[in-house]
């Protein structure tokens, strides 16, 4: 890594020591290091469209149109939350077309009366937030950590994960792809799972075997849902679901939620019915965690300790990605540590959750705050969470 490289170089000078040395270096890494946010989240794939029209230009030209309308109503419903998406501003195709950065067609078939493609269009980030602030429309963009869903079910006295009875699992798994801050996967049920992990494991969150099925699938963090299955004395049956996010730089929060079958809903569909609806819940409750409040300015000095200069450039890289902070500037830097002041928007809980999600963590030392690469020597705990009460 050639910043990396270049400071440890500077820092090895005999007149490092000197304010000349000092300036000269954090000039170099300030030019190696560009800041640069997570867009990734403005980013919308498998858009799929269909038109038909008297000539395969048009169908091309109103599946491109379609496409676009799709894609923005999808951002809007991964970024704003559910009860402030009716607020998000009515736009034009043309308008909407004026926010995306490209776009990129990803399979098309086309007859002499009919196109349909698979797009995937990605939005100009900074474009979108002034839109959706200007429009005072409030929004989250910091994405979570993906999470391996665990569905354990209770069902008779017996507790399922794995079995092929377990509806709940099949109810998890047959969702559609999550499309929104939350990334979610849910195992597959094979051998490896079954060796990883077992029902009575899962629910007393072993951190050792929630962290090894969570590596294999690529994911960070557990979420455990447990759903308890009980027949109703209609016919019908009740499940009450609760779920908890099991991980380091979470929040530690138990949703917990009860649902009972319709009339002519078998027990399939009410499974299927709860776990879409929990998911959603989720995501929800993460974008209103993660709100970016621009009338609430803050500022915090904190000191990084370092272990070499690969670890000071990771840290500014992923300090720069953080949705939160708007501005991070060098007070100091030595060999063993720097001092950053943030300028973010929000409180420290906030600022705690959204660095979590790139591997770094905050908390109070012994004289200031503290922030560092999650895993490096002398690692701490981020600043503890208060437990919101369980939401029904």
């Amino acid at each position: 890594m050639l910043a990396a490289w270049i400071l440890a170089k500077i820092l090895d000078l005999p007149g490092f020591a000197t304010v000349a040395a000092r300036a000269c270096a954090i000039l170099l890494l300030l030019c190696a290091i560009p800041a640069r946010a997570d867009d990734s989240v403005f980013a919308v794939s498998r858009i799929q469209v269909d038109e038909t029209a008297s000539s395969a230009t048009e169908a091309r030209e109103l599946a491109l149109t379609a496409g676009h309308r799709h894609a923005w109503e999808r951002l809007i419903r991964r970024l704003v939350p559910l009860r402030d998406q009716a607020s998000a501003p009515a736009l034009s195709a043309t308008r909407i077309a004026e926010l995306v950065s490209g776009f990129e067609v990803v399979e098309e078939k086309a007859s002499n009366v009919r196109y349909l493609a698979e797009l995937r269009m990605d939005f100009a980030p900074d474009a979108v937030r002034r839109l959706l602030r200007d429009s005072g429309v409030p929004f989250a963009e910091t994405s979570s950590k993906t999470v391996v869903v665990l569905p354990v079910m209770r069902r008779a006295g017996a507790v399922l994960l794995w079995d092929a009875v377990n509806g709940w699992l099949a109810a998890w798994q047959g969702l559609p792809p999550a499309d929104g801050l939350v990334p979610m996967v849910v195992p597959k049920g094979e051998l490896a799972d079954i060796a990883d992990i077992g029902p009575e494991q899962a629910l007393a969150g072993d951190e050792a075997r929630i962290g090894a099925i969570a590596r294999r699938y690529g994911a960070a963090d557990g979420l455990l849902a447990y759903a308890a299955l009980a027949p109703r004395g209609d016919g019908g049956a009740s499940v009450q679901v609760t779920i908890s996010r099991l991980g380091a730089g979470t929040r530690g929060r138990t949703l917990v939620r009860a649902f009972d079958s319709t009339e002519g809903e078998d027990e399939a569909a009410l499974l299927a019915r709860a776990a879409a609806e929990i998911r959603l819940q989720v995501e929800e409750s993460w974008k209103r965690d993660n709100i970016l409040r621009f009338d609430d300015r803050r500022t915090l000095v904190a000191i990084a300790p370092l272990t070499d200069a690969s670890a000071w450039v990771a840290l500014r890289r992923r300090v720069d990605e953080v949705a939160f902070i708007e501005r991070s500037e060098i007070l100091a830097l030595s060999r063993r540590q720097a001092t950053l002041r943030l300028s973010y928007i929000g409180d420290e809980e906030q600022l705690a959750l959204a660095l979590a999600q790139h591997d770094l963590t905050l908390a109070r030392g012994p004289t200031s705050w503290e922030i560092r690469l999650r895993g490096a020597g002398g690692d701490t705990a981020p600043v503890p969470m208060p437990a919101p009460a369980e939401i029904r």
